[in-house]
């Protein structure tokens, strides 16, 4: 018994109207996770027929769902109303929310990209677009004159033996369908079906500029690239210095700042 559990509790209870809804049905299939004593059973029991707690579940709800709504924007049209379902689900695994609210949308991103590998989620584009947004937000949120300042510093004493790495200002995301026309589809929210060319495109996204770029790219470059990010690639002195040259890419040892940048590729 301890006040960390009935803190637990009340923690889990704000997170959870269905956990709220069955401690009201069955109180000691919920109380018994919890090493409580008989007084804070009854509290928590109070606590939730009040009705400043349904308010604080609302708040709790309005608070986390704010920013996937504002940062996944396609992602929440592409999955429809499977979408909050999916939020629900990943506050019952995630109960602690990140203030952070752009490491909050990466979890999210990775734990619906991981149901959607294991099957348990089936939407024919929304991997894709997961990976997209969670490219394009990476980016809009990187500290860019920072990095390119540290780069700049590390590519003094580089040499032209060191591999190359993608740049950190960079992101490559591979599309299953037509990206240019379902991001239209999407961005205008026409509602499926969509009838699209099916491949392998490969779209690159960089803020070396002042404002993000998007731009697809020929296969023969994005499966470079990808090779580049994955486990790495030989290519000639003069195939390097262009993608140098490009900005598509740096030297190993220049980026002192992170590690090499995420690359997200829908299998």
């Amino acid at each position: 018994m301890s006040l960390a559990a009935f803190q637990q509790a009340t923690s889990d209870l704000v997170a959870s109207p269905d956990l709220c809804r069955r401690l009201q049905r069955d109180p000691q299939s919920v109380l018994s996770r919890y090493e409580l004593s008989t007084r804070d059973q009854h509290r928590l029991i109070d606590l939730v027929q009040q009705r400043g707690m349904s308010i604080n579940c609302t708040l709790y709800r309005f608070n986390r769902i704010t920013p996937l709504y504002t940062l996944l924007p396609l992602t929440n049209f592409v999955m429809g109303e499977s979408f909050i379902h999916e939020a629900e689900l990943f506050w019952e695994s995630f109960r602690d929310s990140d203030p952070r609210f752009t490491q909050e949308v990466d979890r999210f991103g990775d734990f619906l990209i991981q149901r959607l590998h294991r099957g348990e989620i089936q939407n024919e584009f929304a991997e894709e677009i997961i990976c997209f947004e969670l490219a394009t937000n990476e980016l809009r949120f990187a500290q860019r004159e920072e990095i390119l300042g540290e780069l700049g510093n590390a590519s003094l004493g580089s040499g032209k033996t060191r591999a190359l790495q993608l740049h950190p200002l960079v992101r490559l995301v591979t599309f299953r369908h037509e990206p240019a026309k379902l991001l239209r589809l999407l961005k205008d929210r026409r509602p499926q079906p969509y009838q699209l060319m099916k491949d392998r495109f490969w779209v690159l996204l960089d803020v070396l500029g002042e404002e993000l770029r998007v731009r697809r790219i020929e296969p023969q470059l994005g499966e470079i690239l990808e090779r580049i990010a994955g486990s790495g690639i030989t290519l000639s002195e003069e195939d390097s210095e262009a993608l140098l040259e490009a900005g598509m890419v740096v030297r190993s040892a220049d980026q002192a700042l992170e590690p090499p940048p995420n690359v997200h590729m829908p299998l």
